[in-house]
């Protein structure tokens, strides 16, 4: 009886995190796009248990969108793909990084190859291609490292089917090659 009773629990747990990250990401992007990055952390401030939305990301290839908020803490990832603070920013020079689980946003990455685009939009549309993707251990911070052009890195968990805190991590590189107003 216990072990149903535990079965229960984490999928009524499942169940609701799906539930907040989808209703999340239902929401208008261009109704809450964007407010310049000082106005975002105080509005981060007043609204502490709703991060700052940053743009929207998209591949089309691979027909996945999701927002983009600022942070990628547990209560950010489980609402949308987190932007880690400290980097640089969408569409700059600079390595943007961004983090996001594998069993939601992130799920289709499992098919993503070189020479796919990925879409930022912000207050501006910055298109990225796809360099290279590759396999890390968790403690491997080379992927942090920041470059001079730039570069947009996708951070998931990996394997992707696995059960349980994940052995190693997926990485999606991606250089920037043309920004549009």
């Amino acid at each position: 009886m216990a072990l149903v009773t535990t079965g229960i629990i984490c999928l009524s747990k499942a169940g609701w995190n799906v539930y907040r990250y989808r209703h999340f990401q239902s929401q208008s992007f261009s109704k809450h796009l964007l407010v310049p990055a000082s106005t975002s952390r105080q509005n981060e401030k007043r609204e502490s248990h709703r991060p700052a939305i940053l743009g929207q990301l998209s591949i089309p290839r691979l027909e996945m969108s999701a927002l983009v908020v600022e942070g990628d803490d547990d209560e950010s990832l489980g609402l949308a793909v987190g932007h880690m603070k400290g980097t640089a920013l969408l569409g700059s020079s600079g390595n943007a990084i961004v983090a996001g689980h594998r069993d939601t946003v992130f799920w289709p990455l499992r098919k993503i190859k070189a020479g796919d685009l990925i879409v930022v939009s912000t207050d501006k549309r910055y298109v990225y291609t796809v360099e290279q993707t590759y396999i890390v251990d968790p403690d491997n911070t080379d992927v942090l490292q920041d470059s001079q052009r730039g570069i947009l890195t996708l951070i998931t968990c990996y394997p992707f089917r696995h059960i349980g805190p994940s052995p190693k991590r997926f990485i999606v590189t991606a250089k920037l090659v043309r920004a549009q107003s």
